[in-house]
């Protein structure tokens, strides 16, 4: 605006440069003269750069606000320490991953990448959960087409790799508290291996699940407290039945661009998969990892 302004201003002195006598303005001073009258702020350099300033210290509130917020990354890497609870069928009765099986608790690394855009978030995580049992039965288990006796020993693995992204929107946002929903994706990879005496079973299947989340956090001084819930029960493919993730954390900012995060998370999900049926399948567990900003 400003260059189309002087521009118009030197087109219109150059016309009547040639009635000087009755007051007219020569174009060389009319320039000079915007320039003595330009705002202080006025940047000398690339246009780019111009614009860029000029918004930034604009008098437009939206767009001042705008750009106070600048763009930023969050990189996340937290260790779950995860139990996985529930039970599943294919054929025959439930079958307790924890009292049939024997599956116990495991370390799970997560990490996530947030990209922050004015009132926008762009977030993708992902974690790689690999259970293992090994367990005497004490009574008669049919998975698929084989039935593992009472008395045999079977080793099992039930492994659940996700992949999620969502897009979050600031619904309300200032310095102390924020507000986000979002919409996304959150992507499962469920592997389940029985082998005994009696054979080796195993069944594989892959969930797509669209998901609506919650998101708050609060941030006094150093301190930021954030409580999500993302929850679908909208099925896919392979795919049919609930699904809910959700986590409360505390982080605290150590040194520039860094800190350190406690909290819990739950993912549970119950439905079909692939012909397997999951009955209140949960992984939930204490976290506690290293976040970077910048």
């Amino acid at each position: 605006m400003r260059t189309l302004f002087l521009l118009a201003a030197l087109a219109a002195a150059a016309d009547t440069s040639s009635a000087d006598s009755n007051g007219a303005q020569p174009a060389a001073d009319a320039a000079e003269d915007y320039l003595a009258h330009a705002p202080a702020h006025a940047p000398t350099r690339s246009a780019n750069h111009r614009n860029l300033e000029w918004l930034r210290s604009g008098d437009d509130p939206v767009i001042a606000g705008i750009f106070r917020k600048p763009l930023g990354v969050e990189i996340h890497a937290t260790p779950w320490f995860a139990t996985l609870r529930g039970s599943f069928n294919d054929g025959g009765g439930p079958i307790s991953v924890q009292n049939d099986l024997g599956v116990g608790d495991e370390n799970v690394f997560m990490g996530k990448v947030t990209l922050r855009l004015t009132r926008f978030r762009f977030v993708m995580e992902g974690s790689d959960a690999e259970f293992d049992g090994n367990r005497s039965l004490t009574s008669d288990v049919t998975f698929g087409d084989t039935t593992f006796g009472a008395g045999s020993q079977v080793q099992s693995n039930f492994d659940l790799r996700n992949l999620g992204f969502r897009a979050e929107f600031g619904v309300f946002n200032n310095e102390l508290f924020s507000v986000f929903v979002g919409l996304g994706l959150a992507y499962y990879d469920i592997s389940i291996g029985m082998s005994g005496t009696a054979g080796t079973e195993s069944s594989d299947g892959e969930a797509y699940i669209p998901i609506l989340e919650l998101l708050g956090q609060v941030r006094p001084g150093d301190f930021t407290f954030e409580l999500g819930v993302a929850g679908s029960s909208i099925g896919i493919d392979d795919w049919s039945g609930d699904y809910l993730d959700t986590h409360i954390s505390a982080g605290y900012h150590v040194i520039a661009g860094f800190g350190i995060e406690v909290g819990y998370r739950r993912t549970w999900l119950d439905g079909d998969l692939n012909g397997v049926t999951l009955n209140d399948i949960a992984i939930d567990g204490f976290f506690v990892g290293l976040t970077w900003k910048f």
